[in-house]
Protein backbone atom coordinates (compact mmCIF):
# COMPACT_ATOMS: atom_id res chain seq x y z
CA UNK A 1 0.00 0.00 0.00
CA UNK A 2 1.49 3.34 -1.06
CA UNK A 3 0.96 6.52 0.94
CA UNK A 4 0.95 9.73 -1.03
CA UNK A 5 3.13 11.47 1.57
CA UNK A 6 5.74 8.72 1.30
CA UNK A 7 5.90 9.12 -2.45
CA UNK A 8 6.28 12.89 -2.10
CA UNK A 9 9.16 12.38 0.33
CA UNK A 10 10.79 9.94 -2.06
CA UNK A 11 10.97 12.66 -4.69
CA UNK A 12 13.74 14.33 -2.69
CA UNK A 13 15.99 11.42 -3.73
CA UNK A 14 15.43 12.02 -7.43
CA UNK A 15 15.72 14.98 -9.73
CA UNK A 16 12.28 16.45 -10.25
CA UNK A 17 10.84 18.10 -13.33
CA UNK A 18 7.65 19.64 -14.70
CA UNK A 19 4.34 17.85 -14.17
CA UNK A 20 0.95 18.45 -15.68
CA UNK A 21 -2.39 18.02 -13.91
CA UNK A 22 -4.76 15.33 -15.16
CA UNK A 23 -8.44 14.92 -14.23
CA UNK A 24 -9.11 13.96 -10.61
CA UNK A 25 -10.34 10.38 -10.23
CA UNK A 26 -13.86 9.82 -8.95
CA UNK A 27 -13.05 6.25 -7.98
CA UNK A 28 -10.61 5.33 -5.24
CA UNK A 29 -7.62 3.02 -5.39
CA UNK A 30 -5.89 1.02 -2.69
CA UNK A 31 -4.10 3.57 -0.56
CA UNK A 32 -5.13 6.51 -2.79
CA UNK A 33 -8.19 8.54 -1.68
CA UNK A 34 -10.77 9.38 -4.34
CA UNK A 35 -10.03 13.12 -4.13
CA UNK A 36 -6.29 12.75 -4.75
CA UNK A 37 -5.14 14.83 -7.74
CA UNK A 38 -3.50 12.69 -10.40
CA UNK A 39 -0.34 14.03 -11.97
CA UNK A 40 1.81 12.71 -14.77
CA UNK A 41 4.93 13.94 -16.54
CA UNK A 42 4.52 16.52 -19.25
CA UNK A 43 4.52 14.72 -22.61
CA UNK A 44 7.07 17.23 -23.90
CA UNK A 45 9.62 15.37 -21.75
CA UNK A 46 13.11 15.26 -23.22
CA UNK A 47 15.67 12.70 -22.09
CA UNK A 48 18.09 15.53 -21.32
CA UNK A 49 15.63 17.20 -18.95
CA UNK A 50 14.85 16.39 -15.33
CA UNK A 51 11.88 14.15 -14.68
CA UNK A 52 9.48 13.37 -11.85
CA UNK A 53 8.37 10.30 -9.95
CA UNK A 54 5.33 8.68 -11.63
CA UNK A 55 1.90 9.00 -10.01
CA UNK A 56 1.58 6.56 -7.11
CA UNK A 57 -1.73 5.07 -8.27
CA UNK A 58 -0.36 3.62 -11.53
CA UNK A 59 -0.30 -0.19 -11.76
CA UNK A 60 2.33 -2.16 -13.68
CA UNK A 61 1.07 -5.28 -15.44
CA UNK A 62 1.76 -7.64 -18.31
CA UNK A 63 -0.39 -7.56 -21.42
CA UNK A 64 -1.82 -10.98 -20.53
CA UNK A 65 -2.77 -9.77 -17.05
CA UNK A 66 -4.46 -6.63 -18.37
CA UNK A 67 -6.40 -8.61 -20.96
CA UNK A 68 -7.65 -11.02 -18.32
CA UNK A 69 -9.62 -8.26 -16.60
CA UNK A 70 -13.30 -7.66 -17.28
CA UNK A 71 -14.73 -4.40 -18.58
CA UNK A 72 -16.65 -2.72 -15.75
CA UNK A 73 -19.29 -1.26 -18.10
CA UNK A 74 -18.65 2.37 -17.20
CA UNK A 75 -19.50 3.52 -20.75
CA UNK A 76 -16.77 6.16 -20.69
CA UNK A 77 -15.41 5.05 -24.06
CA UNK A 78 -18.86 5.13 -25.74
CA UNK A 79 -19.68 8.79 -25.25
CA UNK A 80 -17.91 11.99 -24.32
CA UNK A 81 -20.64 12.71 -21.77
CA UNK A 82 -19.65 9.75 -19.57
CA UNK A 83 -15.94 10.43 -19.72
CA UNK A 84 -14.14 12.90 -17.49
CA UNK A 85 -13.05 15.05 -20.41
CA UNK A 86 -13.44 18.74 -19.69
CA UNK A 87 -14.36 20.24 -22.08
CA UNK A 88 -16.17 17.46 -23.95
CA UNK A 89 -14.16 17.85 -27.13
CA UNK A 90 -11.06 16.65 -25.28
CA UNK A 91 -12.41 13.10 -25.73
CA UNK A 92 -13.71 12.63 -29.25
CA UNK A 93 -14.61 9.94 -31.74
CA UNK A 94 -11.79 11.13 -33.94
CA UNK A 95 -12.54 11.85 -37.57
CA UNK A 96 -16.27 11.21 -38.03
CA UNK A 97 -17.20 10.46 -41.67
CA UNK A 98 -20.43 11.71 -43.18
CA UNK A 99 -21.99 8.23 -43.11
CA UNK A 100 -21.65 8.23 -39.29
CA UNK A 101 -21.28 4.43 -39.39
CA UNK A 102 -24.97 3.99 -40.19
CA UNK A 103 -24.27 0.58 -41.78
CA UNK A 104 -24.06 -0.85 -38.26
CA UNK A 105 -27.34 0.72 -37.16
CA UNK A 106 -29.99 -0.18 -39.70
CA UNK A 107 -29.21 2.79 -41.93
CA UNK A 108 -29.58 5.31 -39.10
CA UNK A 109 -26.48 7.28 -37.96
CA UNK A 110 -24.74 5.42 -35.15
CA UNK A 111 -22.27 8.04 -33.92
CA UNK A 112 -23.91 11.35 -33.09
CA UNK A 113 -21.79 14.52 -32.76
CA UNK A 114 -22.41 16.76 -29.76
CA UNK A 115 -22.33 20.47 -29.09
CA UNK A 116 -19.93 21.81 -26.47
CA UNK A 117 -22.71 21.48 -23.90
CA UNK A 118 -23.39 17.84 -24.76
CA UNK A 119 -26.51 18.25 -26.90
CA UNK A 120 -26.89 16.17 -30.11
CA UNK A 121 -26.38 18.08 -33.35
CA UNK A 122 -26.23 17.46 -37.11
CA UNK A 123 -23.04 16.29 -38.80
CA UNK A 124 -20.75 19.01 -40.16
CA UNK A 125 -17.96 18.92 -42.73
CA UNK A 126 -15.34 19.74 -40.08
CA UNK A 127 -16.31 16.60 -38.12
CA UNK A 128 -14.43 14.53 -40.72
CA UNK A 129 -11.25 16.56 -40.15
CA UNK A 130 -8.85 17.03 -37.30
CA UNK A 131 -9.71 15.40 -33.98
CA UNK A 132 -13.44 15.20 -34.59
CA UNK A 133 -16.29 16.17 -32.25
CA UNK A 134 -17.49 15.12 -28.84
CA UNK A 135 -19.90 12.26 -29.46
CA UNK A 136 -22.42 9.75 -28.22
CA UNK A 137 -23.07 6.29 -29.68
CA UNK A 138 -26.78 5.78 -30.27
CA UNK A 139 -26.41 2.08 -29.37
CA UNK A 140 -25.47 2.99 -25.79
CA UNK A 141 -27.98 1.69 -23.23
CA UNK A 142 -27.82 3.07 -19.69
CA UNK A 143 -28.96 0.77 -16.89
CA UNK A 144 -30.63 1.72 -13.60
CA UNK A 145 -27.53 0.68 -11.65
CA UNK A 146 -25.38 3.20 -13.54
CA UNK A 147 -23.67 0.74 -15.85
CA UNK A 148 -23.75 1.00 -19.64
CA UNK A 149 -24.52 -1.72 -22.17
CA UNK A 150 -24.13 -1.93 -25.94
CA UNK A 151 -27.35 -2.35 -27.91
CA UNK A 152 -25.36 -3.90 -30.77
CA UNK A 153 -23.37 -6.39 -28.70
CA UNK A 154 -23.34 -9.70 -30.53
CA UNK A 155 -24.13 -7.98 -33.83
CA UNK A 156 -21.69 -6.60 -36.41
CA UNK A 157 -20.14 -3.38 -35.12
CA UNK A 158 -17.10 -1.15 -35.54
CA UNK A 159 -13.85 -2.99 -34.78
CA UNK A 160 -12.80 -0.27 -32.34
CA UNK A 161 -15.68 -1.22 -30.05
CA UNK A 162 -14.09 -4.54 -29.16
CA UNK A 163 -10.48 -3.37 -29.33
CA UNK A 164 -10.52 -0.40 -26.97
CA UNK A 165 -8.30 0.18 -25.09
CA UNK A 166 -5.77 -2.69 -25.22
CA UNK A 167 -7.15 -5.42 -27.47
CA UNK A 168 -5.93 -4.20 -30.86
CA UNK A 169 -2.93 -5.32 -32.89
CA UNK A 170 -1.44 -1.88 -32.20
CA UNK A 171 -1.02 -2.85 -28.55
CA UNK A 172 0.53 -6.16 -29.59
CA UNK A 173 3.01 -4.24 -31.74
CA UNK A 174 3.93 -1.84 -28.96
CA UNK A 175 4.41 -4.40 -26.21
CA UNK A 176 5.22 -7.69 -27.92
CA UNK A 177 6.95 -6.67 -31.14
CA UNK A 178 8.54 -3.37 -30.17
CA UNK A 179 9.23 -4.76 -26.69
CA UNK A 180 8.29 -1.54 -24.96
CA UNK A 181 6.21 -0.23 -22.05
CA UNK A 182 2.91 1.36 -23.05
CA UNK A 183 0.23 3.43 -21.33
CA UNK A 184 -3.31 2.95 -22.73
CA UNK A 185 -5.27 5.97 -23.94
CA UNK A 186 -7.63 5.97 -20.96
CA UNK A 187 -6.73 9.38 -19.57
CA UNK A 188 -10.35 10.56 -19.65
CA UNK A 189 -11.96 7.28 -18.55
CA UNK A 190 -11.37 7.56 -14.82
CA UNK A 191 -13.76 4.68 -14.06
CA UNK A 192 -12.33 2.37 -16.73
CA UNK A 193 -10.89 -0.98 -15.72
CA UNK A 194 -7.71 -0.10 -17.59
CA UNK A 195 -7.13 3.46 -16.35
CA UNK A 196 -3.72 4.31 -14.86
CA UNK A 197 -1.79 1.22 -15.92
CA UNK A 198 1.55 0.67 -17.57
CA UNK A 199 1.67 -2.49 -19.70
CA UNK A 200 5.13 -3.98 -19.33
CA UNK A 201 7.12 -6.30 -21.60
CA UNK A 202 8.27 -9.52 -19.97
CA UNK A 203 11.81 -8.21 -19.42
CA UNK A 204 10.64 -5.26 -17.33
CA UNK A 205 12.05 -5.12 -13.77
CA UNK A 206 8.77 -3.46 -12.74
CA UNK A 207 7.21 -6.92 -12.70
CA UNK A 208 9.56 -8.05 -9.92
CA UNK A 209 9.52 -4.74 -8.04
CA UNK A 210 5.75 -4.22 -7.85
CA UNK A 211 3.85 -4.99 -4.65
CA UNK A 212 0.62 -6.94 -4.17
CA UNK A 213 -1.42 -3.97 -5.41
CA UNK A 214 0.63 -3.98 -8.67
CA UNK A 215 2.11 -0.59 -7.77
CA UNK A 216 5.67 0.50 -7.03
CA UNK A 217 6.56 0.17 -3.32
CA UNK A 218 8.03 3.27 -1.69
CA UNK A 219 10.78 1.12 -0.17
CA UNK A 220 12.66 0.94 -3.47
CA UNK A 221 16.11 2.46 -3.81
CA UNK A 222 16.72 5.83 -5.43
CA UNK A 223 18.33 4.01 -8.37
CA UNK A 224 15.20 1.92 -8.88
CA UNK A 225 12.93 4.97 -8.63
CA UNK A 226 15.13 6.77 -11.12
CA UNK A 227 14.73 3.92 -13.59
CA UNK A 228 10.95 3.80 -13.05
CA UNK A 229 10.72 7.54 -13.61
CA UNK A 230 12.73 7.40 -16.81
CA UNK A 231 10.74 4.52 -18.26
CA UNK A 232 7.42 6.07 -17.27
CA UNK A 233 8.33 9.36 -18.89
CA UNK A 234 9.28 7.68 -22.16
CA UNK A 235 6.06 5.62 -22.09
CA UNK A 236 4.11 8.85 -21.58
CA UNK A 237 6.00 10.47 -24.45
CA UNK A 238 5.10 7.55 -26.73
CA UNK A 239 1.47 7.67 -25.60
CA UNK A 240 1.36 11.32 -26.61
CA UNK A 241 2.95 10.40 -29.96
CA UNK A 242 5.74 12.91 -29.50
CA UNK A 243 8.62 10.57 -30.17
CA UNK A 244 9.88 7.04 -30.58
CA UNK A 245 12.46 4.73 -29.06
CA UNK A 246 15.64 3.76 -30.89
CA UNK A 247 16.88 0.17 -30.77
CA UNK A 248 20.14 1.33 -29.19
CA UNK A 249 18.20 3.01 -26.37
CA UNK A 250 16.09 -0.08 -25.80
CA UNK A 251 19.17 -2.31 -25.71
CA UNK A 252 20.90 -0.07 -23.16
CA UNK A 253 17.84 0.13 -20.94
CA UNK A 254 17.29 -3.63 -21.03
CA UNK A 255 20.94 -4.16 -20.06
CA UNK A 256 20.57 -1.69 -17.18
CA UNK A 257 17.32 -3.36 -16.07
CA UNK A 258 19.11 -6.71 -15.87
CA UNK A 259 21.78 -5.23 -13.57
CA UNK A 260 19.30 -3.62 -11.15
CA UNK A 261 18.21 -5.68 -8.11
Amino acid sequence: MIARADVSAKRSDIERGAIVELPRPHTSYVGVPADTPVVAPDHTYNENEKFSVPPSNFRYVTLAEARSWDCNLCGGCCTSTRSDAKPLHMYTFGRLPKHQWKKYNGGVPLIIPLTKTGAPRAWREEDAKGDGPGFVCSALRLEDDGTALCGLFGSPRHSACGEYPIFSSVTDDEVLKEDWHTIPHTTYQRSCTWVDIVICPEWSPFLRWRDESLRMPVSMSAEQWSFVSYMFNVAWRLKAETGDVGQWELDELKALAARLP
